[in-house]
């Protein structure tokens, strides 16, 4: 296998990793300082203790490093971080021609920054809760508990040959239309354990103009339920307009039906063209699966 080959594959992880949330976007100080890229990483730890990790990059490469420390940490305990360093991370990932030089570096620089967050959330933490006996520290910085262990990146070095698909740590692209498949669907993988995102889909443009002049909304009552749904679940909700999509790929395709006599069926051809379709291209191809609720 060359380099140029592995360089690849990191680069097709890193278009995979997910789209930054909002705690990303409004955080302070989640810019990494020493990268030639832009590259922003927020670190936090949970009630557990486990790491969780996300990020975004202008450069793909830099997106594929960070893919690799989303997915090699995630999980871990923050010890774990406070042992790793960037060779050791480079190495066991296989990257060490490619993640040399100056780009080693830039790795070290986002493991600093990260360790300076957890530095940060564990003082805050302890401000705010000082009886609290879970919030000890210990004299190189990183919370007391069991022993630490360097994480180790072997799913990492399966990634770039090729060898694993989506995981269950990913985050999950779901489809929430406001209705009871949907919104099922989204349940049962939240109570798995599944980290969603879900994405309600705008479609009609024409109906909203025409309905705007009397001062309603047509999918007004279908967003509230699925604002319901998410805040219950404590899921991110997002809009996407896929309008001029669906005018073209599905609307034009029941006009033609019709002209021809033929009895057409939108509901596949949404499915097909517009939910595994133009919004994968748009959005779900960030995300380690997109699901849905048709027949759930």
């Amino acid at each position: 296998e060359s380099e140029r080959d592995r360089l690849t594959m990191l680069v097709r992880i890193g278009d995979k990793l997910p789209r930054p949330t909002l705690s990303l976007l409004n955080a302070h100080k989640t810019r990494v300082q020493g990268c030639t890229s832009v590259v922003h990483l927020l670190a936090s730890a949970r009630v557990s203790r486990s790491l969780h990790l996300e990020g975004s990059a202008d450069s793909r490469l830099a997106r594929g490093v960070l893919a690799l420390l989303v997915r090699g940490l995630r999980g871990e305990d923050v010890s774990a971080l406070h042992e790793l360093t960037a060779a050791t991370l480079v190495e066991e990932a296989g990257l060490p021609v490619i993640l040399g030089g100056r780009r080693l570096d830039g790795v070290d620089a986002m493991l600093r920054l990260m360790r300076e967050q957890l530095d940060e959330e564990r003082d805050a933490s302890m401000n705010v809760a000082m009886d609290d006996r879970t919030l000890g520290t210990r004299q190189d910085g990183a919370l007391e508990g069991g022993p630490a262990r360097t994480s180790s990146f072997t799913d990492a070095a399966e990634l770039l040959h090729g060898r694993s698909g989506c995981s269950a740590d990913e985050e999950v692209a779901v489809l929430l239309s406001g209705g009871v498949d949907s919104s099922v669907a989204l349940r049962l993988l939240h109570d798995a354990g599944v980290r969603c995102r879900a994405f309600y889909l705008r479609i009609w443009l024409e109906d909203e103009q025409q309905h705007a002049s009397r001062g309603e909304c047509p999918w007004e009552e279908d967003w509230a339920y699925a604002s319901a749904v998410c805040k219950q679940a404590g899921v991110p909700l997002e809009a996407v307009s896929l309008q001029d999509e669906y005018s073209e790929q599905v609307v034009s395709y029941l006009i033609q039906e019709a002209a021809a006599g033929r009895t057409p069926n939108p509901d596949i051809m949404c499915n097909s063209r517009i939910k595994f379709g133009a919004f994968i291209d748009r959005v779900g191809r960030h995300y380690g699966a997109v699901a849905s609720g048709p027949y759930a």
